[in-house]
């Protein structure tokens, strides 16, 4: 009789020195650490979240086209989910984010990345003019990642600051909020939206990735205060416009903005770590408007 073959050793993060690490889990880190690590590279993706893939799972944004001119691997990725579900296109939207950011957590295999959440970059410590390791603060107080390169994805450039404090993140062009709204009359609520939209130009509607399914977006202010007021606010003016014909439900809302970037110079990052390479959308000069 043949034995179970046995089981390799646990080895915490904490106590390996990764080829990699990605600091930020958004679609830019994420999409970073899963095609190292398919190169062959020990990668660890670090986020200071429970969140994968946040823009389409907190922010609620929304990829309506196939983004395979932007990452075929996107739609590689989601057009099995969507063929699961008998669809052909690819496009992300909150429950298929949820659904690969799922499956990333599940068994770790080869060529897929390690995850570390809810660990914040606090410091980094330099070995010579490189970085040799961050710290990190968890649950469990502070630990130490190591690393031979590093990457900074995360939105505003946290792990290049630690590094260089004087680097100034520049501020997104605008912040976009959004409700998800459900129905059976979608051509009734089309029209109410219509008006509602006419009537400010904050708001802008947009169909989804289900045809009963519609998006409703609004910008907002840069401390983004009074969202919460925002949200009874216009589900009260919709509902008066909609009336009788065209009931709906409020299915959900972006508990995180989306910030949208037009292009604008970019900050000097000459001076970082020769190991430290930065895809953080406010320390970049590129217009950015999509997950993809």
């Amino acid at each position: 009789m043949s034995l179970p073959a046995a089981r390799p050793a646990f080895v915490s993060v904490f106590e390996r020195v990764f080829d990699v690490a990605v600091c930020g889990a958004g679609f830019v880190g994420f999409a970073a650490a899963r095609a190292l690590a398919a190169q062959g590279l020990s990668t660890l993706l670090i986020d200071a979240s429970g969140d994968l893939l946040w823009e389409a799972t907190r922010a609620l944004e929304n990829t309506a086209a196939s983004p395979a001119a932007a990452c075929p691997e996107w739609t590689e990725w989601l057009g099995e989910l969507r063929r699961e579900q008998g669809a052909n296109d690819a496009f992300f939207e909150p429950a298929l984010a949820e659904i690969l950011a799922a499956r990333e957590l599940s068994t770790p295999a080869p060529g897929k990345p390690e995850i570390l959440l809810y660990a914040a970059p606090v410091a980094a410590e330099r070995q010579g003019p490189a970085i040799s390791s961050i710290i990190v603060a968890t649950k469990s107080g502070p630990r130490r990642v190591r690393a031979r390169r590093w990457l900074d994805a995360t939105e505003r450039g946290d792990l290049a600051r630690l590094v260089s404090p004087a680097l100034a993140p520049r501020s997104a062009s605008r912040a976009e909020r959004s409700l998800l709204l459900f129905t059976q009359q979608p051509g009734q609520l089309d029209a109410a939206l219509d008006r509602l939209c006419a009537g400010d130009a904050t708001l802008r509607w947009s169909a989804s990735a289900r045809p009963e399914e519609r998006r409703l977006t609004w910008t907002t202010p840069g401390d983004d205060a009074g969202w919460h007021r925002r949200v009874p606010e216009l589900v009260t003016a919709l509902r008066a416009l909609a009336g009788a014909e065209a009931p709906f439900v409020l299915g959900l809302c972006a508990n995180r903005v989306f910030p949208r970037y037009d292009q604008a110079p970019a900050p000097a990052l000459d001076a970082l770590p020769a190991n430290l390479l930065v895809a953080s959308p406010a320390l970049r000069g590129e217009k950015l408007a999509t997950p993809a």
